[in-house]
């Protein structure tokens, strides 16, 4: 059970990180500035801890509302500006060009129905995994299920979200892939687009997204460790000083974590 509880808290904290990353990310090429990604990582840990305060999740269903909203904007921008655009970013019309610091070929977008000749079980395995864990239900479901007002009504809330993810992210990313091709496609997508206002535009709606999925995995991590310390205390339950100093010092200690996380992956790819 131990060795669950930290996997648990570890995975959330890992992906708290990766949000400040994309955060980051976008800030640089909001700002055409790459030289400042731990700047930027320190204000979007910053914001996102502040997010992460609300204790329960009915104070965080009306920011998950509005990333849903804003991320079906954002995407389904992406696959337009990717058909309008004349050619995706990193596009060479000669079929014999090569870039060997990127490994990008040249001409028109590649676009297969079964996995090229030469793929490797790894990398096979690693795009099945890839496109799977987006719809595989994680460990934050038990915390959803906890705050239910009816726990029995999950399965309905997980089969509708699952139908309406597969059903969007599957034309979305089917078109932009008809676009993109093998060679060109990227992930995050925007980073597809060639078109630098297209990019920006899209990726901006984005926000709302980065924001609240690195504070839901915050919360979850955070509530680990909060509900054992103070189980059976009234701390737990009511808004006292100490219940809430802890709470944001818990809360605190975690995007810490993810911040470093951040600077170890940052400093891996330089």
């Amino acid at each position: 059970m131990c060795y669950i509880w930290q996997c648990q808290t570890w995975f959330p904290n890992y992906n708290q990180g990766l949000h400040i990353l994309v955060f980051a990310k976008y800030l640089n090429t909001i700002t055409h500035h790459s030289q400042c990604t731990v700047v930027f990582a320190v204000i979007g840990a910053i914001i996102c801890w502040i997010c992460s305060l609300p204790r329960t999740f009915s104070a965080l269903s009306k920011l998950g509302t509005a990333s849903a909203f804003f991320t079906f904007i954002s995407v389904l921008l992406a696959a337009i500006f990717a058909g309008i655009e004349a050619h995706p970013v990193g596009y060479n019309p000669d079929p014999n060009y090569f870039d060997s610091v990127t490994g990008i070929h040249g001409g028109a977008p590649i676009v297969t129905a079964i996995p090229i000749k030469g793929t490797t079980f790894v990398a096979g395995m690693n795009a099945f995994l890839n496109i799977s864990y987006t719809f595989i239900g994680q460990i934050t479901l038990p915390s959803f299920i906890a705050e239910m007002r009816n726990p029995k009504d999950f399965p309905k809330a997980l089969w509708a979200v699952t139908i309406a993810e597969i059903i969007v992210f599957g034309c979305i990313g089917s078109v932009i892939y008809a676009y993109t091709g093998n060679q060109y496609v990227t992930a995050p997508a925007f980073g597809s687009l060639g078109n630098e206002v297209f990019k920006e535009v899209s990726f901006s709606f984005m926000i709302p997204t980065l924001i609240f999925l690195g504070v839901l995995y915050a919360s979850v991590s955070a509530r680990f460790v909060f509900f054992r310390v103070f189980e059976g205390t009234r701390h737990k339950s009511s808004n006292t000083v100490l219940g809430w100093a802890a709470w944001a010092g818990i809360l605190g200690v975690t995007w810490i974590g993810a911040f470093i996380i951040v600077c170890e992956i940052s400093a891996a790819y330089e």
